[in-house]
């Protein structure tokens, strides 16, 4: 998310991460996917209990401000 922040602050925007709770996305593929992309999301410290446990992507929504 830090190099997408970067680019918003070069055109003067900023970016917040909204309040809503993550958005369901897709399911995975297949129980590889769900392992790797679980994996992945703990080593980064991200609890996946509520969200990608059940089978499917989730993503945080955020919302792109410009500068006054």
């Amino acid at each position: 998310m830090e190099d997408i922040e970067e680019v918003f602050e070069m055109y003067d925007y900023s970016v917040v991460k909204s309040d809503i709770k993550p958005i369901r996305q897709r399911s995975f593929s297949g129980p590889k996917e769900k392992i790797q992309t679980i994996s992945l999301l703990h080593g980064m410290g991200i609890n996946t209990e509520e969200y990608e446990d059940e089978g499917n992507f989730f993503a945080d929504f955020y919302i792109a401000k410009f500068k006054n």
